[in-house]
């Protein structure tokens, strides 16, 4: 059975975490839709976790499905998928 992290080891996965998705966004060929689909934001009533496909026009919902897939990859589920993603959303808004 695994220990449970403390807060510094929260914090330095998130931190880690974060980089690495901002540089795979940096770097992926559509970037500019995963900006457009983080402006937009999830459907307000849903949030990230439970936006319907079609809430998103088509090349946003294949942005947003390349970054649910990084965040997912690196172990961010449940309340901490939400979590990353609001992040992200907070990083992008503050470079676009």
């Amino acid at each position: 059975m695994s220990m449970p992290m403390s807060m510094s080891d929260f914090e330095m996965k998130e931190n880690k975490d974060i980089q690495t998705i901002m540089d795979a966004i940096g770097k992926y060929e559509n970037a500019e839709d995963v900006y457009s689909g983080f402006k937009k934001g999830p459907d307000p009533k849903h949030g990230f976790m439970f936006t319907l496909d079609d809430w998103w026009d088509p090349k946003q919902l294949v942005a947003m499905k390349f970054v649910s897939n990084l965040v997912l990859d690196l172990g961010w589920d449940s309340s901490g998928y939400g979590f990353m993603m609001r992040k992200i959303e907070y990083e992008i808004s503050k470079i676009k």
